[in-house]
């Protein structure tokens, strides 16, 4: 049960660092 709440936040954290290098890459195109 723990290790699966685990590998959950694991994944939030892993997409969420890919959006925010994917926006920030978007943003500087834009500008």
């Amino acid at each position: 049960m723990t290790k699966k709440i685990n590998n959950a936040q694991f994944s939030v954290v892993l997409f969420n660092k890919t959006f925010v290098a994917y926006y920030s890459i978007l943003y500087c195109v834009i500008n």
